[in-house]
């Protein structure tokens, strides 16, 4: 599948980043943007979100390879990829069995583990919510409010959500992200990594605790831990200057 896409920068080494489930390439502008001082950078819509291709596929393994299409039509190598939440797992998943396309791996606020399902009122509001009915983003929010209470978490949601000919509508593929979220939030089978690793961790997140460095160190040789301090699970939004820093630091 061909990802929608945006390049910043003309200069110097590869970085591409990919999103979390429900996000967009859009969600790492600011950051992208930032990176693309000293890198040229890539952001992707993974499939079934943004404006890339929507599929009733989605696995772990089909985004990985949706990423390796990628690299090969722009003739990428020696890349430095940077994955968030689901699109972590996916960047781990890339390096175990596509490691020759990378020159480092960013880990953002995932671990190889399993988790627990945690999506499912925004699933439900997505499939509830009458869209027909709404004429403007006040309303919306309102509707949205009854499945979760967090403004910040609201407005990230209803991004997916797009005013074209004259109402509402919804931009990713709900039915098949959902098909494919229990594999998602599944712990991934991973061999030896040699790619140097960076793991970055919201110091206010429990997605990445002190129990789970053994098995990530099992699994990969050459990794580094980062805490990003005032920061929870969306720690390039929160603490965006520290995440930034702290990256550079790994990169150079």
């Amino acid at each position: 599948m061909r990802l929608n896409f945006k390049k910043y920068g003309e200069s110097g080494k590869v970085i591409c980043i990919i999103h979390g489930i429900f996000g967009s390439l859009d969600n790492w502008h600011t950051v992208a943007k930032e990176l693309s001082k000293e890198y040229i950078v890539f952001t992707l819509d993974m499939r079934n979100h943004g404006y890339s291709p929507h599929s009733d596929e989605m696995s772990v393994e089909l985004m990985a390879k949706d990423i390796q299409l990628f690299f090969e039509e722009q003739g990428l190598s020696k890349v430095h990829l940077l994955g968030h939440s689901m699109g972590g797992k996916v960047a781990m998943y890339f390096a175990d069995k596509f490691h020759q396309y990378l020159a480092s791996l960013i880990v953002v606020d995932i671990a190889p583990k399993d988790y627990k399902a945690g999506h499912h009122p925004y699933f439900k509001a997505y499939e509830e919510i009458d869209l027909s009915s709404v004429t403007n983003r006040k309303e919306l929010d309102q509707a949205f409010s009854e499945y979760e209470s967090n403004m910040g978490v609201r407005q990230f949601l209803m991004k997916n959500i797009v005013n074209k000919e004259g109402g509402y509508h919804l931009k990713i593929n709900v039915s098949g992200i959902k098909k494919g979220y229990d594999e998602i939030i599944s712990g991934l089978e991973l061999g030896k990594i040699e790619v140097p690793t960076l793991f970055v961790a919201g110091a206010n997140s429990n997605y990445i605790t002190e129990e789970d460095r053994p098995t990530i160190e099992l699994h990969f040789q050459k990794v580094d831990f980062v805490s990003i301090p005032n920061a929870g699970h969306w720690v390039h939004a929160e603490n965006r200057s520290a995440f930034v820093q702290r990256v550079m630091e790994f990169l150079k």
